[in-house]
């Protein structure tokens, strides 16, 4: 079901959070044609994109506000994805 929603809606970008089972997630990243996954699982249940590889290009993709000092304030590191979409960097 989750795949002929990504499939029918078609979208360049998804941002998923609680990803408890990464198992489940590379199954559905394997069965959508044209799109890769990425994937941050640690202390937390992980935090993912799915993004499609024709119309994105991904630089690179990081944590940022892992030291001590954030830990409080951002009980999981926020996730930046670098990456340009038609010819604009973001």
């Amino acid at each position: 079901m989750l795949i002929e929603a990504i499939e029918a809606l078609s979208p360049d970008l998804l941002a998923i959070q609680e990803v408890s089972d990464t198992n489940v997630f590379w199954q559905v990243v394997g069965s959508l044609e044209n799109y890769s996954g990425y994937l941050k699982s640690g202390y937390f249940a992980g935090l993912a994109y799915i993004y499609h590889t024709h119309l994105l290009q991904i630089n690179d993709i990081y944590e940022i506000y892992t030291s001590y000092p954030y830990w409080s304030p951002f009980p999981r590191s926020p996730m930046v994805m670098d990456l340009w979409f038609e010819n604009e960097r973001f």
